[in-house]
């Protein structure tokens, strides 16, 4: 293997064949090359080290690769060897150093295929610098010995400073290491590199190629341009200093004195632009001369021989400043004005369906009476984050909101909704109130509960006994429904069936059960049954009314009470993009009599409800990610419609992410939702 220095991109001859062996490149602009036997090239000492006494386990070559490289060391083997006796034998080659080189007939012929390569190589690289037209910057990128050989050297590869006679000034992105230990390697020749750029020539050709630059850089820099004197200092500190303030320095850039000249216009140089062995040297020049004024103003250093030039120049600066801020203020207030007007008349546009149904609505001679089937329909939603401002990227044209009616088990509970809110799509859940919510919720998720209420045994009345003797009873989270939500829809929380409840059954009281050897309980199921409702229903008592008011009472006392909202426990905190772990259930209980019945937390606004405010639920996963699990149900919110049923605005939370309550606007464009937008099933975003 044969290691260079460098290889043009994509310039590499075919490979010299002389079968079996044969020459070129490894395939990759790596530089190297390799001599191969078939396909198979020598092995390196160091190869054979780890092979024959590595500890780390390695992958066994082939007989032909032991043939081969036996062969490469001159160490004869016979056809008929096996692998193991192929190894061994080159394996006492190594100990007693015959593989440090190729055997001599094999070094013969690695060099002559090797300088059949380099042939083809060199032909192909000059064929490649030729073709660059004599752009001298793309040559000296490219291929820095070409390019002293064409313009330093004679064709036998000595200075020749009659070829060139001017320094040359050229732009350098690449290789620049490798022409600076090229131009050492060679009397007289002299390369300057800064900003860059390099500048190269003979000894007695860089001092007018330095005036020259000099001159190319402040030629190409507009008025107003303060870094071109940093880049001339750059290019040449000592004769930059000597030309614009009259001061010289000795061989280690140390101050010597004055020219005896000293003009009068200060210099600027920019922080940025100058070099740091040149900031070295400038701040040297302080107290060298008595009369030489230096001052620095924000990433400038101004000096000069006159102070007040020097102060005007300092003011000249600071006014510079000021007019690029105030331009800058106004582009700003400018483009966000235009913004403002594009996304206005944007959503002008988007939402000209919705004034038109609107209109529509409001030439009907009657107002419909608001309901859940006022609220079916497709609506484009205004989404302000505080992040965006009021017509950030969540107002995207494609952000949509479609109500449609539940499944027809779970219909008079609510309505559901599918959304795509730009940044995150998912499923909502709709109700009148809180609770519907719930039962809604709880209906969808039947069919992921581990358990079904109407399918139980014997040994599940056993348990329930067992369960009911506690002194707790438990729903969820700890939240026990109110006697209203029992009594209306105790058929969600496995009440008793038609046969066990009559006129007679009044929360509080006691109510003897049917005999356990009767014909219509022979297992005493009904009896435990009305055991289990009796005593949630006295729980529930306790729990709503723990005072013993009369309900009555309680209701008129708390209406004339303002503090009673005091009494209701705020929104759990929550960390700001931080996920909460779910709470532990306060209660304990050894069977699972229902689902669980959960009530979100409420939001502030949740608790002073208006006549057309509709609660809900929301389940969302980012697109295309996985669902946020909301296992505690604190993803809730709620929308305040207008008299039509066309417009709402609502607040929501996501704990997961936002402690902030999130603030949404929606507004009804057909009275149809879009059928392509079905919500698909609500257990799919929760365990279950």
């Amino acid at each position: 293997m044969a290691k260079r220095s460098f290889r043009w991109t994509n310039c590499s001859p075919d490979t010299i064949i002389s079968p079996p062996y044969s020459y070129g490149s490894s395939g990759y602009n790596d530089g190297e090359d390799f001599f191969r036997m078939g396909d198979i090239d020598p092995a390196t000492p160091d190869d054979l080290q780890s092979l024959f006494y590595s500890t780390s386990k390695q992958k066994e070559p082939t007989k032909k690769w032991y043939t081969t490289q036996l062969h490469f060391y001159g160490v004869s083997s016979k056809k008929t060897a096996t692998r193991p006796e192929l190894r061994q034998a080159l394996k006492s080659a190594y100990d007693v150093g015959r593989c440090q080189e190729l055997a001599p007939a094999i070094t013969v012929i690695r060099n002559r295929l090797r300088r059949q390569y380099d042939d083809a190589l060199k032909q192909l690289e000059d064929e490649q610098f030729a073709s660059l037209n004599g752009n001298m910057s793309s040559e000296v990128n490219s291929d820095p010995p070409r390019f002293i050989a064409k313009y330093f050297l004679d064709a036998q590869g000595r200075p020749d400073q009659g070829k060139t006679k001017a320094a040359l000034s050229l732009e350098a992105w690449n290789r620049t290491t490798e022409l600076r230990e090229l131009v050492a390697s060679i009397s007289s020749l002299r390369l300057i590199t800064a900003n860059r750029r390099i500048l190269i020539g003979w000894d007695n050709t860089m001092e007018k190629g330095i005036e020259n630059e000099f001159k190319r850089i402040k030629s190409s820099r507009s008025q107003d341009d303060k870094y071109w004197q940093a880049e001339q200092a750059n290019v040449s500190i000592e004769l930059f200093l000597a030309i614009n303030l009259g001061l010289n320095l000795d061989v280690h850039h140390s101050p010597l004195g004055t020219t005896g000249c000293r003009p009068s216009t200060p210099v600027i140089l920019s922080d940025v632009w100058l070099s740091d062995e040149n900031k070295k040297i400038i701040n040297n020049l302080a107290g060298t001369a008595p009369d030489l004024v230096m001052k620095k103003h924000s990433n400038y250093q101004i000096i000069g021989w006159d102070a007040a030039k020097v102060n005007a120049e300092i003011d000249s600066l600071k006014a510079e400043e000021k007019r690029m801020e105030e331009e800058a203020e106004a582009n700003r207030k400018k483009w966000e004005a235009e913004e403002e007007a594009e996304n206005k008349a944007r959503w002008h546009k988007l939402s000209k369906p919705h004034r038109e149904l609107v209109a529509k609505l409001e030439r009907k001679p009657s107002r419909p009476v608001f309901g859940l089937p006022l609220l079916y329909g497709k609506y484009i939603v205004r989404y302000q984050h505080e992040d965006d401002g009021l017509y950030g990227e969540y107002n995207g044209s494609k952000m949509a909101l479609n109500i449609f009616p539940a499944d027809k088990d779970c219909r008079g509970h609510g309505l559901v909704a599918s959304f795509d809110f730009g940044n995150i799509e998912g499923m909502m859940l709709l109700g009148m109130s809180r609770d519907k919510v719930v039962l809604l919720r709880e209906g969808l998720l039947k069919d992921y509960r581990d358990y079904d209420p109407a399918d139980w045994d014997q040994d599940d009345e056993d348990e329930a006994e067992s369960y009911l003797s506690s002194s707790t009873i438990a729903f969820g989270f700890g939240h026990f429904p109110s006697s209203n939500f029992t009594s209306q829809h105790g058929h969600q929380l496995g009440s008793l069936s038609s046969t066990t409840t009559d006129s007679a059954t009044v929360i509080g009281t006691k109510r003897p059960a049917p005999a356990a050897t009767s014909i219509a309980d022979p297992f005493g199921v009904l009896a435990a049954r009305a055991k289990r409702q009796r005593m949630m229903e006295e729980a529930n008592v306790k729990t709503e009314n723990p005072s013993g008011i009369p309900q009555d009472r309680k209701i008129k006392q708390e209406h004339n009470d303002s503090s009673s909202l005091a009494a209701i426990p705020p929104a759990p905190t929550m960390t700001r993009f931080k996920k909460e772990e779910p709470e532990a259930s306060t209660s304990t209980s050894t069977s699972s009599l229902a689902p669980p019945v959960v009530l979100p937390p409420a939001l502030p606004e949740q608790r002073q409800p208006t006549r057309r405010r509709i609660f809900f639920q929301l389940a969302y996963n980012d697109k295309g990610g996985w669902p946020d699990i909301d296992d505690n149900h604190r993803q809730v919110g709620h929308f305040d419609f207008d008299e039509l049923g066309a417009k709402a605005d609502g607040v929501f939370r996501l704990p997961s992410y936002e402690q902030e309550i999130e603030r949404l606007s929606i507004y009804k464009v057909s009275e149809t939702p879009d059928q392509q937008a079905q919500p698909g099933e609500w257990g799919w975003f929760f365990k279950g």
